[in-house]
């Protein structure tokens, strides 16, 4: 009776503690890269965002400059023909133009994070169709990460002219 003492199933209490042990540390260690890993990705998506943020900024700061943005704006930059502004208008169109783009970018690096939700993501994409349909709004998406660029490439090829998009624009 006393050679069962200190065994459970056949294996020494001691075995089993030092495989226990084993298991503990295995898990803690895994929990470990877990969460590295997540503070990993949170570290890139506060820089992602701290970088396009900044570069919002200046376009908000060149956008908000006098009346000319606030006109555009109102008047809808999407059905806007810019080489019908003037040279102060197009300045500005360039800047709305490429806030747009910024954001659509940001919010994409999010989304490769997957620190975006999937309605907010399918909310982006629709908006991002609608501009990016436009012929005359693609070359500002030239300067895109290559991921975003992928993702563009998947959208359909055709694009159409503000006036077919909206033909109450003139």
């Amino acid at each position: 009776m006393s050679s069962k003492r200190g065994r459970l199933g056949g294996f020494k209490l001691s075995e089993v503690a030092n495989i226990l042990g084993v298991l503990g540390i295995i898990g803690s260690l895994i929990f470990v890269g877990v969460e590295m890993k997540q503070s990993h990705t949170i570290a890139m998506a506060a820089q992602i965002q701290d970088r396009y943020s900044m570069i919002s900024n200046y376009h908000i700061a060149l956008m908000t400059e006098g009346e000319v943005a606030r006109d555009l704006i109102r008047r809808n930059i999407f059905t806007l023909d810019y080489d019908a502004l003037n040279p102060d208008e197009q300045s500005v169109f360039i800047q709305i133009r490429n806030f747009y783009v910024n954001q659509y970018q940001s919010i994409f690096a999010q989304h490769e994070l997957g620190l975006i939700s999937q309605d907010v993501w399918e909310q982006t994409v629709s908006r991002l169709k609608g501009t990016y349909v436009q012929c005359e709004w693609r070359p500002a998406f030239n300067g895109v990460t290559e991921n975003m660029k992928n993702f563009l490439d998947s959208l359909p090829s055709d694009c159409v002219t503000r006036l077919e998009r909206y033909p109450s624009a003139n």
